[in-house]
């Protein structure tokens, strides 16, 4: 009892030494010089405790370096996969969802950024998790699913997509979007906006007024484009950078 408190109290005295940026490797150095030892009235420490006792502070150490995932489990009667962090923040993701954001080579293409998977057969009650472990430096989420597909989950991916209520109203407020509007058939030819091709292309003032227009009705008129075919190309520059998909 004697040496463990004495241990304890060493390495806890250790850890408050320690710098975030090194805490990994600084705790390595730090166990290795409470190597084993003896002296007159103590027993020694053997190597397997201060090999256990290492591994466990370096885990715990590098898991508060990331400020990652603490635990993943299904809460009982739930659809949802609840994530918790080392600093306490909570996630929750819906099965089917995370089943159909797998990133695996087989569900998605890294090079056009979509899934591949074909939801005619997909079955969403295969959306059950067998098994769920975090890594041990808390970075990622392992799922086993029921039909024996394996997904993986890293802590920045989900931080991003989490679907907590705080994090949507952030998303909201920092992500300015008109609201859409729905209209009737009657009211078709007041919800049409007609831009100038030129205009769009040269005045940014056209251009958001386009792109709002486009979100709030769904439906927007360019007029006057040059009859060429980059014209298509030219205006979605004008928008963003294009990417090549698996759409065409």
């Amino acid at each position: 009892m004697q040496i463990g408190g004495r241990l304890a109290a060493r390495l806890f005295a250790a850890e408050r030494s320690i710098f975030v940026a090194g805490a990994y490797h600084r705790f390595g150095g730090v166990l290795s010089r409470l190597g084993p030892h003896s002296s007159q009235g103590r027993q020694p420490v053997h190597t397997a405790q201060l090999q256990s006792l290492r591994k466990a502070v370096s885990v715990d150490a590098l898991r508060q370096v990331t400020g990652s995932i603490k635990s993943a489990y299904q809460p009982a009667s739930s659809r949802n996969l609840t994530v918790e962090l080392v600093d306490g923040q909570r996630y929750e993701f819906p099965l089917v969802w995370l089943r159909d954001n797998c990133q695996c080579p087989d569900c998605f293409h890294p090079g056009s950024y979509s899934r591949v998977i074909n939801w005619e057969r997909f079955d969403p009650e295969v959306a059950v998790i067998r098994e769920c472990a975090v890594s041990d430096d808390g970075n990622l989420v392992d799922i086993t699913w029921h039909d024996g597909h394996r997904s993986q989950f890293d802590a920045s991916w989900m931080s991003k997509r989490n679907f907590t209520q705080q994090n949507t109203e952030q998303y909201l407020e920092e992500w300015y979007r008109p609201t859409p509007r729905l209209w009737k058939r009657s009211e078709f030819r007041e919800v049409l906006k007609s831009f100038e091709f030129d205009d769009v292309i040269g005045r940014d003032e056209a251009l958001q007024a386009w792109i709002e227009a486009l979100i709030r009705y769904g439906v927007v008129m360019i007029r006057n484009a040059p009859l060429t075919e980059l014209e298509c190309r030219k205006l979605a520059n004008r928008v963003g950078f294009i990417r090549k998909t698996h759409y065409g």
